[in-house]
């Protein structure tokens, strides 16, 4: 597409260049009359406002440094900033390099945002309508902030895309609402942060696939992880995905966190996951719903303070074999523990009883820590042999477990 001049600017796009000059705000108002979008409507429905209407073409080359400015002036360091406008088109920033910080609060987009390979200073794209944020690889300064967004994707492509990106800031999707039509909801696979991911306030996100809803495997956060009060759903998946996931701080599925899944490696997986915090799961649910499905999944899981983590939490069977923490088990007493380890478990294992004990070992509870081991003898006991001949001997207490639960029986270490 040719260059945009001074002359070919609408009264709108004139009056966002004298804002960029300026380092100001313009604000074209409410988006009240393009219609109520709560319930992710049909962006279709939305209505044409010509006087808020602006070419993403000129978004483009005023962030590319490629608008030919009258007289040799020079954008303000503050950047664009822009409220209540009809992006026309795609907004393509895609391997953009600008110093120039993006500020975009309430607009509409036609189509996807696109930042795939760009260089960019911070991105505060707050109460966005569009199809998609595509930022794969993407490198920013700061934080990228995405609160009260509102995407539909047809399955092509995550309504957000960060795989590999490196954020010098946090990530902010607090109260967002993500649908994809086919396939997953967050797509951040390897996304490394400075600070914390917040996927709370009210964030909802609805996927479909065995890749999960939200996807966080391998991503390194300089903070916390906080889901609180987030509900995230698959009907044939996963509803979280965080395999080998490492954060500086706490992860937070508490506050009414619902996860609904349908998937045999867990509704919600931390599988080898670093927890530089606690994890905090008071309050929080997750549903696994084909029966014997597991519900949570913290299979070799580290926890560096504290496990707040109710035997409510799980509707369906729970994997911790591995999961080791620093701190105490909390919000769950010792009898429920111990129930949750014998019959809530997808499997026999002796390490959570290892675990188990030795936390309680640490605050001095010797009796309790008696106890644990004698539980979790009876139940990964050899067989009693009564005789040489073949089928002698007593069903030891792990495969009556098994039998009564309907579960395999693995006496592992």
């Amino acid at each position: 597409m040719a260059t945009l001049t001074p002359g070919d600017l609408t009264e709108t796009e004139r009056a966002l260049a004298g804002a960029v000059l300026a380092g100001t705000l313009l604000d074209l108002g409410d988006l009240e009359d393009l219609g109520d979008l709560g319930d992710l409507g049909d962006l279709e429905d939305l209505e044409d406002t010509e006087e808020r209407e602006v070419r993403a073409e000129f978004v483009r080359q005023v962030m590319a440094g490629r608008f030919p400015w009258h007289g040799g002036e020079r954008p303000d360091p503050r950047g664009l900033r822009l409220r209540g406008a009809r992006i026309i088109g795609e907004l393509d920033l895609s391997e953009v390099d600008s110093q120039l910080p993006l500020r975009l609060l309430d607009c509409h987009v036609d189509g996807a945002v696109r930042l795939t390979g760009g260089l960019l200073r911070a991105v505060d794209l707050s109460g966005l309508v569009a199809t998609s944020v595509a930022a794969q690889e993407m490198t920013l300064e700061r934080s990228l902030v995405l609160r009260d967004v509102r995407l539909r994707s047809d399955g092509l492509h995550a309504p957000i895309e960060l795989g590999g990106s490196r954020l010098g800031g946090l990530l902010d999707l607090s109260g967002a609402r993500l649908t994809s039509a086919d396939g997953p909801a967050v797509q951040a696979s390897n996304l490394h942060t400075g600070g914390g991911v917040f996927l709370n306030r009210g964030f909802r996100a609805d996927g479909r696939g065995t890749l999960g809803t939200v996807r966080l495997p391998g991503a390194v956060l300089g903070g916390q992880l906080n889901m609180t009060g987030a509900v995230v759903r698959n009907p044939d998946g996963p509803a979280l995905i965080a395999d080998y996931l490492q954060t500086a701080s706490n992860v937070m599925l508490n506050g009414d966190f619902r996860a609904e899944g349908r998937r045999d490696t867990g509704t919600v997986r931390l599988v080898g996951a670093r927890i530089g915090g606690r994890l905090i799961c008071e309050g929080g649910r997750a549903r696994a719903a084909e029966p014997g499905d597991l519900a949570l999944n913290l299979s070799q899981t580290a926890v560096a303070g504290d496990l707040l983590l109710p035997v409510s939490f799980a509707d369906g069977p729970v994997d911790l074999n591995g999961l080791t923490y620093g701190g105490q088990a909390r919000h769950a007493d010792l009898t429920e523990w111990l129930d949750l380890l014998s019959t809530g478990t997808n499997y026999y294992a002796s390490q959570p009883y290892f675990q188990l004990a030795a936390a309680h070992g640490s605050t001095g509870h010797e009796r309790d820590v008696r106890r644990i081991h004698i539980a979790g003898r009876r139940i990964c006991s050899g067989v009693v042999s009564s005789g040489s001949g073949a089928g002698s001997g007593t069903a030891s207490p792990g495969r009556r477990w098994a039998t009564a639960t309907g579960r395999r029986w693995r006496c592992s270490g």
